[in-house]
């Protein structure tokens, strides 16, 4: 039952902060200069079973801040498999919070703040991280990890022109091979007969 509640109350807080968002963008009468949203690192490799993290970052944020945005990150299921979502809290005290939704392999996330530029520039600066997504490799192959459907406005409610730019995970199959039983104590047999050898030769030459 309380998992019910908070899916519903997460999936009217997405509709609410994407509704201000539409607000925001129809009475914009201009756009601010362009921003930069960028999955981070670009390209990573792992092997099977390791859990991977990605962080979504906006830059170039100077005059107006981030006040809202909206967009999807997709990846391939069959190589990566959702985990969990950490906030990076850079949205102010005066949001609605980060929402986010799983459909699918496409993630679906969503904030909107009512801070001035100010307050939100002393907590985002030049950069932030908005969020970082956790993710366990599943399977070998490669996952583009891709942002679409991105709405973006800065603090006075101005959308914003930008700049997204895509990551991707490899994941390989790496395999260590383990020694069969019966080759243990042939391993062992021969680390003490050399060290045998060794003492034998370390006494002979004692002696001389």
């Amino acid at each position: 039952m309380q998992t019910g509640v908070l899916s519903r109350v997460g999936a009217v807080r997405r509709v609410l902060a994407r509704a201000l968002m539409g607000v925001w963008l129809i009475g914009a009468m201009s756009a601010a200069s362009a921003y930069d949203l960028t999955v981070t690192p670009a390209t990573q490799t792992t092997g099977l079973g390791s859990e991977i993290s990605i962080a979504v970052t906006a830059a170039d944020l100077v005059p107006g801040a981030l006040g809202g945005y909206s967009f999807d990150l997709s990846f391939e299921g069959s190589v990566l498999g959702f985990d969990r979502v950490v906030d990076g809290f850079g949205m102010g005290a005066n949001s609605f919070g980060l929402s986010y939704a799983l459909s699918g392999n496409t993630l679906s996330f969503a904030d909107t703040s009512f801070d001035d530029p100010a307050t939100l520039l002393s907590l985002q600066g030049p950069s932030f991280t908005l969020f970082t997504v956790y993710f366990d490799a599943v399977g070998a192959g490669t996952s583009f990890l891709a942002l679409s459907g991105v709405t973006l406005a800065d603090a006075f409610g101005n959308g914003v022109d930008f700049t997204s730019y895509d990551g991707s995970v490899t994941v390989e199959s790496v395999v260590t091979p383990v020694p069969e039983p019966g080759t243990l104590p042939l391993l062992a047999l021969g680390g003490l007969a050399l060290m045998w050898v060794k003492r034998k030769n370390q006494r002979a030459r004692s002696k001389a």
